[in-house]
C-alpha cells in the first residue's frame, strides 16, 4: 500500500451495499473508514428485517464487494446485530471488510492513528424487537471508556454518534436531539482525553461540519444522499 493512499470516509450505509460498492468501484480508494450502521445482519432475511416487501431491497440481503486493492474498516452503529458482533471469531466479517471494536486504533500508512468508537441509542427502538433488530448493547457504556488502555496520540476519531459538545442540533433527523443518549456523553470523554484534531460520524442523517475544542468535525449523510462520503482530510 502506498505511503499516501487514497482514503475515504463514509456515513451510514444501512445495507445499501449497491451504493457502497458503486462508490468503491468509482473512486478506487485503498482505505475506507465507515461510521457505523454499516448493515451487519447475519441472522435474518430482508423480509424479516424490514417487516414487509420493499422493492428497494433485494430478496436476499446484499453484501459489500471489495476489490483486492481496498480495505474497509467500520465501527458499529445502533442498527447492527450486536449479539452476533459479540460472538464473532474474527474481525474480518466479509473479505477485506474489518469490524473495528469500540476503542480500537488503526495506524494509517502516513503514521496517523485512527480510533473507532461505535454505538448510539436508537430513537426507533419502540418499533423494534429486542434480540431481533434491537439490542441494549447499542449504547456506549461508561465501563468501555474507563477500560481504555490506549495512551498514545489520536489523530482521527471515527464514531457513529458524536460528543455532546458538537452542535448538531437542528438536524433534519430532529428526533435524535430529543433523547438523552449517554453514548454522546461517553464520547465527550474521548474528545477531552485525546484531543483529536479530526472527527467523523454518521447517525444524524445529514451533512454538517464544525470546529469545537480544537477538533474539526464532520457529520456524514447516509448512503446515496448528498454528503454521504468524503476524502479524509490531511
Amino acid at each position: 500500500m502506498p505511503l499516501n493512499p487514497k482514503i475515504i470516509v463514509v456515513g451510514d450505509v444501512h445495507l445499501d451495499f449497491g451504493a457502497f460498492n458503486k462508490l468503491i468501484s468509482r473512486k478506487h480508494p485503498e482505505i475506507v473508514l465507515q461510521c457505523g450502521d454499516f448493515g451487519y445482519w447475519p441472522r435474518i432475511t430482508a423480509k424479516e428485517l424490514y417487516g414487509r416487501e420493499n422493492p428497494k431491497y433485494p430478496k436476499d440481503l446484499p453484501c459489500p464487494k471489495v476489490p483486492k486493492e481496498t480495505k474497509v474498516f467500520w465501527c458499529d452503529g445502533n442498527h447492527e446485530d450486536h449479539q452476533e458482533l459479540g460472538l464473532r471469531t474474527t474481525d474480518e466479517l466479509w473479505p477485506r471488510v474489518y469490524y473495528m471494536p469500540r476503542g480500537s486504533v488503526l495506524a494509517l500508512p502516513d503514521g496517523r492513528r485512527v480510533m473507532f468508537f461505535g454505538g448510539a441509542e436508537s430513537v426507533d427502538k419502540a418499533q423494534r424487537k429486542e434480540g431481533i433488530d434491537w439490542f441494549p448493547d447499542e449504547i456506549i457504556r461508561y465501563s468501555q471508556i474507563a477500560n481504555l488502555d490506549y495512551d498514545g496520540k489520536i489523530d482521527v476519531v471515527i464514531s457513529h454518534t458524536c460528543p455532546v459538545e458538537f452542535d448538531i442540533q437542528g438536524s433534519l433527523y430532529w428526533s435524535l436531539s430529543r433523547i438523552a443518549d449517554c453514548s454522546r456523553q461517553a464520547l465527550s470523554h474521548i474528545l477531552h482525553r485525546y484531543n483529536p484534531p479530526l472527527w467523523y460520524f454518521g447517525h444524524w442523517h445529514r451533512y454538517a461540519t464544525g470546529y469545537t475544542a480544537g477538533c474539526r468535525w464532520t457529520a456524514l449523510n447516509y448512503a446515496g444522499q448528498s454528503g454521504w462520503w468524503e476524502e479524509l482530510r490531511s
